[in-house]
């Protein structure tokens, strides 16, 4: 099993990769182009995917090396508003225009879900 530290490391790393994804898609869907035809929707879903993918594994490898009694109420809250995060990836590669709501509510959730992690209210 890896250390805390790692695990630490490849969570913040993957979240960095979901960031600059949906950012890229941010700015792909404000561009006015087909989203469906650029050339760059490929690099943007596999480094969305990769990125979800390497936030779980962080994440659950974090919580596995605290050694908890089942899971707390903040985990549920952050897997919930990571789903939406992972969900808006879809919004913004679908809905045109959907770039300049996604371009300020997506750094929202992630303010959102730092804070959960950080302060566990409950």
């Amino acid at each position: 099993m890896l250390s805390y530290e790692v695990y630490r490391f490849v969570h913040f790393l993957s979240i960095a990769f979901v960031i600059t994804a949906l950012g890229g898609a941010a700015v792909l869907s404000l561009s006015g182009e087909n989203v469906k035809e650029h050339a760059a929707k490929k690099i943007i879903g596999i480094t969305h995917g990769a990125g979800m993918i390497g936030v779980l594994v962080g994440g659950f490898g974090m919580l596995a090396r605290l050694g908890l009694d089942g899971l707390p109420g903040w985990i549920y809250a952050k897997l919930g508003l990571w789903f939406v995060v992972g969900a808006v990836m879809g919004v913004a590669m679908r809905v045109p225009g959907a770039g300049k709501l996604l371009w300020f509510v997506v750094p929202l959730l992630v303010a959102v879900t730092g804070y959960i992690a950080t302060a566990k209210p409950f």
